[in-house]
């Protein structure tokens, strides 16, 4: 049996949850275009008898992305209450992401909490993902201490705390990371560069923006365009 997005609606639902085989929700999930498309395919996932982690993962990032980002925070929510399934890595940052855009900082944290629990809290996929959260909640003293935590860190966690001083107009210290980042030999890409020049243009600091038109010609770096 075919199913499409315009075909969802309660009565199909009632007929067909019975027989619906799991790969069906993730391929109606790639045909999803707006937000009431993403509600008909939830009321369809929730009625499949078979959960898969897989496919909750996917609808939970398109909610985190959508214009209803609360339901990302409610589909965690109904995954701890109602299957028993184990949470992994990919599951927490869309939801860190979600509640960043709600400025949820209380749930961020019970989040966190709950990484810590389950052994996620060195993942540095989450960990980037809880830095921005903690960044986007005004709250740059625990994205900073999550940032220090990090046995490892990759390019995105250092243009992630950059971009948590750069939103509090702390610039200096934006810059500050973006030195140490160098020190520590991570090679910065675009989005750093855009970074930390945004933060010399609100410093006035043109040495450090002379040398940020230096990285950008010895790195190759294609996908920033500036004028200095």
């Amino acid at each position: 049996m075919r199913y499409s997005l315009s075909s969802i609606n309660a009565q199909s639902i009632l007929k067909f949850h019975t027989t619906l085989a799991p790969h069906t929700p993730l391929s109606l999930l790639q045909k999803c275009s707006n937000t009431k498309h993403l509600n008909q395919l939830l009321c369809l996932l929730i009625t499949n008898p078979i959960p898969n982690l897989f496919t909750w993962n996917a609808i939970i990032r398109a909610y985190a992305h959508s214009s209803q980002p609360q339901q990302s925070v409610l589909l965690y929510n109904h995954i701890l209450r109602h299957y028993f399934l184990s949470l992994d890595n990919y599951t927490f940052p869309f939801v860190f992401k979600a509640c960043a855009r709600l400025s949820l900082k209380p749930k961020g944290e019970e989040i966190h909490a709950t990484t810590v629990k389950l052994g996620f809290e060195s993942d540095v996929f989450v960990q980037n993902s809880m830095v921005s959260m903690y960044g986007s909640c005004n709250s740059i003293r625990e994205a900073k201490m999550v940032f220090d935590s990090m046995k490892t860190r990759d390019v995105v966690s250092w243009n992630c705390i950059i971009a948590c001083y750069l939103q509090r107009g702390e610039s200096e210290h934006a810059l500050k990371q973006f030195e140490e980042m160098l020190r520590n030999s991570i090679n910065p890409n675009g989005f750093t560069i855009a970074s930390a020049l945004a933060a010399c243009a609100r410093t006035g600091d043109l040495d450090t923006g002379k040398r940020l038109h230096n990285i950008i010609h010895e790195l190759a770096i294609n996908d920033v365009v500036v004028n200095i």
